[in-house]
């Protein structure tokens, strides 16, 4: 008769170190990438931001005037890319369109006026 042999697998106690291990790798490597992640979300917040100035013109040059709106504004066909990215459209005293964008998550804010963007300040 032919002797049948046992596999044995991993023990409960050598999974638990793996997973400790693992679980230790994570967090640390999560903790590098953050201020990548911020980066992708505040280049977002000036794409979106490029964007509303781009339909708030194209706006302006078909009906003669921009649209001023609050709390995630909605442009023709333009729709924010992220719901953490708060865009505001403002026209000042003498009729230039003036948009301040924030973003919740890294509570960074830009603003744009007479063309240009520029960051205002990132908590």
């Amino acid at each position: 008769m032919r002797k049948i042999e046992k596999n044995r697998g991993f023990s409960l106690l050598d999974m638990m170190v793996s997973m400790t291990v693992l679980t230790g790798v994570t967090a640390i490597s999560l903790n590098q990438f953050q201020p990548y992640i911020n980066e992708a979300r505040d280049a977002s917040l000036v794409s979106d931001l490029r964007n509303l100035a781009i339909a708030q013109e194209i706006s302006y040059v078909l009906d003669g005037n921009y649209i001023e709106c609050r709390d995630n504004c909605s442009v023709g066909s333009f729709v924010t890319n992220s719901p953490d990215n708060i865009l505001e459209s403002k026209i000042t005293y003498d009729g230039r369109l003036a948009i301040m964008a924030s973003n919740t998550k890294t509570g960074s804010r830009y603003e744009y006026f007479r063309g240009s963007i520029r960051k205002v300040s990132s908590d």
